[in-house]
């Protein structure tokens, strides 16, 4: 991401060679134009136009923020253009240019083809912003979620997210059986050792921040495998509610779920019916379309470290050790095994850790914990 500075601007081709990048059918084409004075003028718009822009007409609209002297801008704009593309129908555009005067016809030209509304931020643009997110510090390029009654939320990832909707509204793959196997870590908010898995006792911080980790050291649906892949759930209890009346009623003030972003088409459409099949028909409400980032996983020995979104999620977690066992040269370590503390059955066995820290931070939901709860696993489904 970048804060605005006039002092660093992208080298543009002469105006007989300008590329402008064209959404056909989901593919990237470069066009060039002729002229530059071929560009549609774009010139600033009001605050109150840009205000108008904002608001939601019947579907979700996505409000993008960028410059064509924003080099990240540059190479995420025409992927934005070609995955909006696919979605039209679906979510409508508002691109909200940082260009001044001199570079109006550039970012014109920078947006030919793309789909939505084509706006130029004007001087009274921070007033108008105050509207959007009133917390804008000046970085882009920057993406808003706009719903309903001007319900806003800010994109970390716009291209993640989008790739979500997309496997929202793709068709599902053809129903095959499930089977994975793998190993699952959790960490939560509760101290060692967490209540919840009780049902009769209130999450010690009284509400339970949590992330459920699954390894899928083998794993199919159907034909397709997806073995060595991982995904994760991410999810924030209400104050005041045990855990069980938070997952039975679907109701929770934060869930996410992150996808490996190595996993290729047909695992992508895949995962849906996995996960059904490891977890039944989950209804939460407010649930956001699952995102598909970079996942990391270390684990040696006692210790297992998660980085899910490069820095979204992080979680450095022990396996605690109690004791050990020796048969001649063998030794075993001695681990804390739980019964019942499973958040699903197939999971078995369950041995307590400890989340060494334990932080996430999306657009919305914001956490930091050190010496808390955490769980370490292997699970079996078929």
């Amino acid at each position: 991401m970048e804060r605005p500075s006039t002092d660093e601007k992208i080298a543009l081709p002469s105006p007989s060679e300008a590329p402008i990048v064209r959404a056909v059918k989901g593919v990237a084409v470069v066009v060039l134009l002729s002229s530059i004075a071929q560009a549609r003028p774009m010139p600033p718009a009001s605050a109150a136009e840009l205000r108008a822009a904002f608001r939601p007409d019947g579907r979700p609209r996505l409000v993008h923020l960028w410059a064509t002297w924003c080099r990240s801008c540059m190479v995420e704009l025409p992927q934005l253009a070609a995955r909006l593309a696919e979605l039209r129908g679906n979510l409508d555009a508002v691109w909200i240019s940082l260009d001044d005067d001199a570079h109006a016809a550039q970012a014109a030209h920078a947006l030919d083809g793309a789909p939505g509304q084509k706006l130029r931020a004007g001087p009274d643009f921070a007033d108008a912003m105050m509207a959007l997110d009133s917390q804008w510090d000046g970085t882009i390029p920057a993406t808003y979620l706009r719903e309903g009654a001007m319900k806003t939320t800010k994109i970390a990832i716009a291209l993640s997210f989008l790739a979500g909707v997309a496997q929202a509204k793709a068709p599902a793959a053809a129903p095959g059986a499930v089977e994975a196997k793998g190993k699952y870590y959790e960490a939560c908010s509760c101290a060692v050792s967490c209540p919840c898995p009780t049902s009769k006792f209130l999450p010690t911080e009284s509400h339970c921040d949590l992330v459920m980790f699954f390894h899928l050291d083998q794993a199919s649906v159907g034909a397709t495998k997806l073995d060595g892949l991982n995904f994760a759930i991410v999810g924030k209890t209400a104050k005041g509610k045990t855990a069980d009346d938070a997952f039975k009623t679907g109701a929770l003030d934060h869930w996410a779920v992150y996808i490996d972003d190595k996993a290729n088409e047909q695992q992508r459409k895949s995962m849906p019916q996995l996960m059904e099949g490891m977890f039944g028909k989950m209804e939460i409400k407010g649930a956001k379309a699952p995102a598909f980032v970079p996942i990391k996983l270390t684990a040696a020995g006692d210790k297992a470290s998660i980085d899910i979104g490069s820095g979204t999620l992080t979680a450095e977690l022990e396996n605690i050790k109690i004791g050990e066992t020796k048969d001649g040269a063998k030794i075993t370590p001695k681990y804390i095994t739980l019964d019942g503390a499973q958040p699903f059955p197939f999971i078995s066995p369950v041995t307590q850790g400890r989340a060494i820290t334990f932080h996430y931070a999306d657009a919305t939901t914001k956490w930091d914990y050190k010496d808390k709860n955490s769980y370490f696993g292997t699970f079996t489904k078929k």
